[in-house]
């Protein structure tokens, strides 16, 4: 998992726009773990990037969504239907 959230927060996606590459090639990592329908908009975007490894590293991204099947509907899924806690 990375370490942003299973989600794209907003500091992710505002990160796309960072001047250094480096701060951008990480959110694209983020996105790309994320791998949301949301995530592929700002990664397809990334890669119009005026740094080639910003880029590169966008298609890398882009290559590992769609290598597993595809944007994940559900980028936070909640594997308990029932977030009561239980009792001990």
């Amino acid at each position: 998992m990375s370490m942003f959230a299973r989600t794209e927060r907003p500091s992710v996606i505002a990160a796309m726009r960072d001047s250094d590459q480096q701060v951008r090639r990480q959110a694209i990592w983020a996105l790309g773990q994320i791998g949301s329908a949301k995530a592929v908009d700002s990664l397809t975007a990334a890669l119009k990037d005026g740094s080639n490894e910003v880029r590169r590293s966008a298609a890398q991204a882009l290559a590992h969504i769609y290598g597993r099947g595809g944007p994940n509907p559900n980028p936070n899924p909640n594997p308990n239907p029932n977030p009561r806690p239980r009792p001990f």
